[in-house]
């Protein structure tokens, strides 16, 4: 018998990345399914026009963030905080590639724009979440890494690096907080149909028939179904599941 989704009924969500692509692909299931949806976005514009098309604020509402500055991601935890009081649930789905480059060639600047963003901006909003979530009498964190966590790819040493520490991050935050009830998963997506890919398809649509070929199951997935794994381990359905690293990834990473 097939089951219906976890509900998510009373809890408050909080997504950074939500305003595209992942990001605002959880928010939109997990606002049909029950839950409060916070989406911040480095877009304010972008999270306003979700949180706008969910519906009221009490179902969701959208906010500015730049998570690379610790400051502003104080000051976005505290209005998150002066309108829901606590939260229930993180997902860090903010996140960059940048340009494709060989190590010795990578510069300061590309390095530093993707891994604060990736890496360090997480760790800013994990630190600045923990209080909301115990507030909250604990919660669960899932974070976005990718295949790139668990698997080198050519010419992005920038991006591999950033995702290879989410998942140490991530089974710190694990190990640190769950005597507290906090979990902390991480999820591993392949290559999946989102606006930072589109970019890259468009320029050659070979690439996306190479890409697809590199998925025993024979295509990229859509953002939906990313979205659905980070709701599983968001939801209580995953209440055993801490410290985890989950590929969706279409059997990518199986050889």
């Amino acid at each position: 018998m097939i089951k219906a989704p976890a509900s998510l009924d009373g809890k408050t969500i909080l997504i950074t990345g939500g305003g595209s692509g992942i990001g605002r692909e959880t928010g939109l299931i997990a606002a049909s399914r029950g839950a409060r949806v916070i989406l911040a976005d480095i877009d304010a514009g972008k999270a306003s026009a979700v949180a706008a098309g969910i519906g009221s604020e009490s179902a969701a509402f959208g906010l500015g963030v730049d998570v690379t500055n610790s400051a502003d991601v104080a000051r976005m935890m505290a209005e998150v905080e002066a309108k829901s009081g606590s939260i229930d649930g993180l997902v860090c789905a903010a996140g960059l590639t940048g340009d494709a480059t060989l190590l010795a060639e990578c510069t300061d600047e590309t390095w530093n724009s993707v891994v604060g963003v990736n890496l360090t901006g997480m760790f800013f909003t994990i630190r600045a979440a923990i209080p909301l979530l115990l507030k909250a009498g604990g919660g669960s964190i899932v974070n976005l890494s990718s295949v790139a966590g668990l698997v080198a790819v050519p010419n992005q040493v920038q991006y591999i690096a950033s995702k290879f520490g989410v998942i140490g991050l991530t089974k710190s935050a694990a190990i640190d907080y769950a005597p507290q009830g906090i979990r902390a998963n991480a999820v591993c997506p392949g290559g999946t149909r989102t606006p930072m890919l589109a970019g890259w398809v468009e320029a050659d649509p070979d690439r996306e028939r190479f890409l697809a070929a590199g998925h025993p199951i024979g295509r990229i997935a859509e953002p939906a179904e990313i979205a659905e794994a980070i709701l599983w381990l968001i939801s209580d359905a995953s209440s055993f599941v801490t410290g985890a690293v989950l590929p969706v990834d279409g059997g990518l990473t199986i050889p």
